[in-house]
């Protein structure tokens, strides 16, 4: 990969993913406000994908790996 194709981090969304671990490892629940970012961020990536790639049944992925 190069350098080029590397985006970089945006330091809230750093921040976001370092209070989910620690959240995480700690077996607490989010505070509201960060799942909703979190949420909210998963929703865009998840939207972008399916319109590159369409529907991705990961089931059949799976299943034909098994075959």
């Amino acid at each position: 990969m190069s350098a080029e194709a590397i985006t970089p981090v945006d330091p809230q969304e750093q921040a976001d993913l370092d209070n989910a671990w620690r959240h995480f490892e700690a077996g607490t629940p989010l505070e509201p406000e960060l799942a909703k970012r979190i949420r909210a961020r998963s929703e865009k990536v998840t939207k972008t994908i399916f319109q590159k790639f369409g529907y991705i049944d990961v089931d059949q992925l799976l299943h034909d790996e098994e075959t």
